[in-house]
């Protein structure tokens, strides 16, 4: 289309097709600016009123990211100046109703057969691997967790962090003589997810078990197997 391309990321992002800037540079060269950021605290009300009006005289913002990212009142403000010429939004709100210059979209783009059969794959790919491996993938609400799975136990456990409870567990496989051979601990809010590979007796590991799940904050813990794959015989074709 001829167009230059502008980016904005906190980290480089190595594309070659697009010149990466820092954002009060991109709002004041471009044309159209897309939004395309999760909504986290540091993106929340990113777009102010003051960062708006940086954004070239009728200029378009669409934004399909997340609603919040967009100062409400600060569009409606800069928009009732006629300094931008649009603004189309995936997230239909009340303060927009009735502005000539807002569209709102009823945010239902990936409602399509590709985009579903796509979220069915992944969603039953990160319930398998936490069934049988114990780790967490794209998680909205609780923590990360991946590790390879390499010895032949996996305890997975779930605490709300009230307090640090973790050396408290520790001693506990202490006093049954289990060895940790890898270990990773990953935290989101109070929400507290760690995964542990342990090469000893299942029978001393059960008993740990029991013991931990006599703590208070403990929400739940599991003993895993390590998966056995077993190689595919290789089948040779005679033709005569």
């Amino acid at each position: 289309m001829g167009m230059e391309v502008l980016g904005y990321a906190r980290r480089d992002q190595g594309l070659d097709f697009l010149e990466q800037v820092d954002l009060d540079e991109l709002l004041r060269q471009s044309h159209f600016v897309v939004i395309a950021l999760p909504l986290t605290d540091e993106t929340r009300g990113l777009l102010s009123e003051e960062r708006l009006r940086q954004m070239k005289q009728g200029a378009y913002l669409f934004n399909f990211g997340r609603g919040p990212i967009v100062d409400a009142e600060g569009m409606l403000a800069v928009l009732e100046e006629d300094s931008l010429s649009g603004y189309y939004t995936d997230f239909p709100e009340e303060a927009y109703l009735g502005n000539d210059k807002v569209v709102m979209l009823p945010h239902i783009g990936g409602n399509t057969q590709e985009a579903l059969e796509g979220g069915e794959r992944l969603a039953r790919k990160a319930l398998s691997d936490f069934l049988i491996y114990g780790t967490v993938r794209d998680s909205v609400n609780f923590p990360e967790a991946r590790q390879l799975f390499h010895l032949p136990y996996r305890v997975t456990l779930f605490y709300k962090e009230t307090m640090d409870i973790l050396p408290d567990i520790m001693q506990i496989f202490n006093q049954f003589d289990l060895k940790i051979g890898e270990m990773m601990t990953n935290r989101k809010g109070e929400c507290v997810y760690v995964l542990i590979d342990l090469d000893n007796d299942q029978s001393q590991i059960e008993k740990a078990i029991e013991k931990i799940k006599q703590m208070d904050d403990i929400k739940k813990i599991r003993l895993l197997k390590r998966p056995q794959y077993k190689k595919r015989r290789k089948v040779k074709k005679i033709i005569k």
